[in-house]
C-alpha cells in the first residue's frame, strides 16, 4: 500500500515529515499515525504529534486532548495545564480559562499561570475581574486570585447593580458591595435602591435607609410613629408636607395621607413606605 506523506522545511533548514500538514492562521496542524501536533508558522515544532485532538484557542493557546481528557499548551509549546481535565473552556473573559474535573469547576489565568482550584459546583464568566461562583447551593464572588471576597454563603446573590449585589439567606434580603462590605445584613423582607448612593430596606414595620458606605441615615417605625436619626429617636408628624425631617445628605422624610415618603432635594429619589 502506498503511503503519501507531506514534508515541510522550517527556517532552520530542518526537513519534517508527517502524514498530513494543514495550515491555519497562526500554526500548522500536523498528523502522524492518527495523532496530532503543531508547528508555528516558521515550521518549528511546538507540539509533538502525540494527542488525539488539538483545538486552537484564544491568545495562541492550544487545548490538547488525550483519552478524552484535556490539557492546555501555551503558544511556545509549554504544557501549562496537565492533560487531566474533563473540559477546558477558553471562551471565558479576562484571561481566565474555566476548567472542569470530577464535576467541579475552577479557573486558570493564562497570563499569570495561576490556578484557582476546581472546587465549585457553579460558575459564571469572569467580568471586570470578578466571577459569581456556587458551592453546596451557596453563592458568592471570587476575584482572579480565587479569593472569596464576597463569601460563598448566600442562598442567592444578584448580579452587581451600581456596584452592589442583593443577597438572600433563608428568604431574608440584604445588600453587599463589590468590595465585600455588607451594607445591609440579610435580615430584611425587602431591599431596594442603591442607584443614587442610597439603599432602602423593610423589616416588618421598620424602614431603613443607608448610604453606600453602609451608614444608617434613618430608621422609621411606622407603627410607633417614631424615626431614629443620628440625634436619637424622635416623634414623627401628622399629614403635613411643611413638617419634615431633612438630612445633610439631601434626603427628606415626610408624610401625606397617612403614607410616609422619602424624597431627595434634587428630585432623583422618591420612595413610598407602605
Amino acid at each position: 500500500m502506498l503511503k503519501i506523506q507531506k514534508t515541510i522545511v522550517n527556517k532552520n533548514g530542518d526537513r519534517l515529515v508527517f502524514d498530513n500538514i494543514t495550515k491555519y492562521d497562526y500554526f500548522y496542524l500536523t498528523e502522524s499515525d492518527n495523532q496530532f501536533g503543531a508547528l508555528n508558522l516558521d515550521g518549528i515544532e511546538i507540539i509533538k504529534p502525540i494527542y488525539d485532538k488539538i483545538i486552537p484557542s484564544k491568545y495562541g493557546f492550544y487545548i490538547v486532548e488525550k483519552n478524552n481528557l484535556q490539557g492546555l499548551i501555551s503558544p511556545s509549546g509549554l504544557l501549562v495545564l496537565p492533560v487531566k481535565f474533563s473540559c477546558i473552556d477558553t471562551s471565558c473573559k479576562d484571561e481566565m480559562v474555566e476548567v472542569l474535573i470530577n464535576g467541579k469547576f475552577g479557573f486558570f489565568n493564562i497570563f499569570t499561570n495561576y490556578l484557582i482550584e476546581p472546587i465549585y459546583d457553579f460558575t459564571e464568566y469572569f467580568f471586570k475581574g470578578i466571577c459569581k461562583v456556587g458551592r453546596d447551593n451557596k453563592f458568592g464572588f471570587i476575584n482572579k486570585k480565587g479569593i472569596e471576597y464576597i463569601p460563598v454563603k448566600y442562598d442567592f446573590i444578584s448580579e452587581p447593580y451600581c456596584q452592589v449585589c442583593k443577597t438572600m439567606i433563608k428568604n431574608k434580603l440584604g445588600a453587599i458591595s463589590l468590595d465585600g462590605k455588607e451594607y445591609l445584613p440579610s435580615i430584611y423582607d425587602e431591599v431596594h435602591g442603591f442607584d443614587f448612593d442610597f439603599g432602602f430596606a423593610k423589616k416588618e414595620n421598620l424602614y431603613i435607609c443607608v448610604d453606600k458606605t453602609g451608614k444608617e441615615i434613618f430608621c422609621l417605625d411606622k407603627t410607633k410613629g417614631i424615626i431614629r436619626t443620628g440625634d436619637g429617636y424622635q416623634k414623627t408628624f401628622d399629614d403635613n408636607y411643611e413638617k419634615h425631617f431633612k438630612f445633610d445628605c439631601g434626603l427628606i422624610v415626610t408624610k401625606l395621607y397617612g403614607i410616609y415618603h422619602c424624597i431627595s432635594d434634587n428630585g432623583y429619589i422618591s420612595v413610598d413606605f407602605y
